[in-house]
């Protein structure tokens, strides 16, 4: 069946104001100082339902997922957020600039089918996390954000497609965090029947929102077992997607730094000793660890950069090659981790992980003595993850940061029976991605 499906998506009426106040990031980018300037810009900002505040009070059945759904029901009694009539694809476009350079990144929100075959996660997912999702999928049985998937484009054909869709002043537009978001609204069957027939043998890489749709699943599979009558057409079948094209002209993958705590008086010289399999060079400073990781290609075996406070620098590479460990994540989380930081299950329980796209905040927060260590990891490139995917390989979670993100907020989809038909059988390709 097609790789997508229209919805009948539920968006922000005028009666709000500007868009600005009201969109959001994904929730999981979403620090607490974040949440607090989003609650403060409206109201009706999506993050109190997306990702709400708790309150010392909170007991089962009274608490921010409740909330979060008696807030959505309400915004729709009073028309805040409306849905729209008829069954659509939305065309989504981003303009952004990245390292000097202007990009488009095109793409389509709709439904997608969960667990076809043709969609390729690659990260690893932690059981804390999806239990929030599943808690508020349970509560507001809506998809609030769209996942983000990344689908081959190298002849532009997809987005050419979707940009003569749009061919008319944007439905919705708004400048949120120095990124312009447009979307448009396809609603004529043909339409999307076309967009449908070119993703049909389409791959898509899941770029971000593993946890979520493991969840989906999760609520699919609950839903199943509880109720006789259901069937491949239950809305809890898909969820909401946004499905963008991508080439190797593309903007690359953000790195995403770990500061690690709960290690005590953890030293370089406990990681200095691992030197059977590990090389540490000690550094003189912040500038030679970049300099350092910079000369070494995506090809060469991986490294990792260290502060761990008090001038304590340093960049460690495998000792010897390891076909198992190929990426700086890899090497921090498989090796590292387990043998040098956490080596027992009570140091494992009491580490914890911060996680920044800032290398500079993740040095403050050793100085402020906010973590023990802070680790600079380089981005794994597109064909290094598209290796993963077609070895079956997960990456540790956070290893990737592909931007920039679709906001939650511009559509929203309620689990309800999806619209346009399916055009034809959707043929699958051995090959996840070329």
């Amino acid at each position: 069946m097609p790789a997508i499906f229209p919805l009948r998506g539920i968006r922000y009426s005028s009666t709000v104001g500007r868009l600005d106040g009201v969109v959001a990031p994904p929730y999981d980018v979403i620090s607490p100082e974040a949440q607090t300037a989003l609650y403060r810009r409206s109201p009706y900002n999506v993050v109190r339902v997306v990702y709400g505040r708790g309150r010392q009070t909170d007991r089962p059945g009274h608490d921010r997922y409740t909330r979060a759904r008696a807030l959505f029901l309400e915004w729709l009694r009073q028309g805040i957020l409306r849905m729209d009539r008829a069954p659509a694809c939305y065309p989504y476009r981003q303009r952004f600039r990245h390292e000097g350079r202007a990009y488009d990144r095109w793409g389509l929100v709709g439904l997608i089918r969960l667990g076809e075959p043709t969609i390729f996660p690659h990260e690893e997912t932690s059981s804390i996390p999806k239990q929030d999702r599943l808690q508020l999928l349970q509560s507001v049985q809506a998809n609030l954000s769209p996942i983000f998937g990344l689908v081959d484009d190298a002849d532009r054909r997809y987005r050419t497609l979707l940009s003569r869709c749009a061919g008319r002043p944007p439905l919705a537009s708004v400048m949120f965090e120095g990124i312009q978001h447009d979307l448009w609204r396809i609603t004529v069957t043909a339409a999307i029947h076309r967009v449908q027939a070119m993703l049909e043998s389409q791959a898509m890489l899941l770029a971000d929102g593993h946890h979520r749709y493991e969840v989906a699943m999760a609520y699919r599979d609950q839903l199943r077992q509880r109720n006789g009558q259901f069937t491949p057409h239950h809305p809890a079948n898909f969820m909401l997607a946004y499905v963008a094209a991508f080439d190797a002209h593309d903007p690359g993958i953000l790195p995403t730094h770990r500061v690690f705590g709960g290690l005590g008086g953890w030293t370089l010289d406990r990681l200095a000793a691992a030197a059977s399999w590990l090389t540490v060079e000690r550094m003189a400073n912040d500038v030679a660890v970049q300099e350092r990781l910079a000369r070494r290609s995506a090809s060469d075996s991986p490294a990792v950069g260290c502060y761990a406070g008090n001038g304590q620098w340093a960049v460690a590479t495998l000792t010897h090659p390891d076909r198992s460990v190929r990426l700086d994540v890899e090497l921090l989380h498989r090796l590292i981790v387990p043998r040098c930081l956490a080596p027992d299950p009570l140091a494992a329980s009491r580490l914890t992980i911060t996680y920044t796209q800032e290398w500079g905040e993740a040095v403050r927060r050793v100085d402020q003595r906010l973590g023990t260590v802070a680790w600079r990891l380089r981005p794994p490139t597109f064909a290094q993850i598209i290796q993963c995917v077609k070895d079956a390989r997960r990456l540790p979670q956070k290893s990737t940061y592909f931007l920039p993100k679709p906001l939650a907020g511009l559509v929203i989809h309620r689990l309800r029976p999806v619209g346009v038909p399916p055009r034809r059988p959707m043929r699958t390709s051995a090959v996840p991605v070329h």
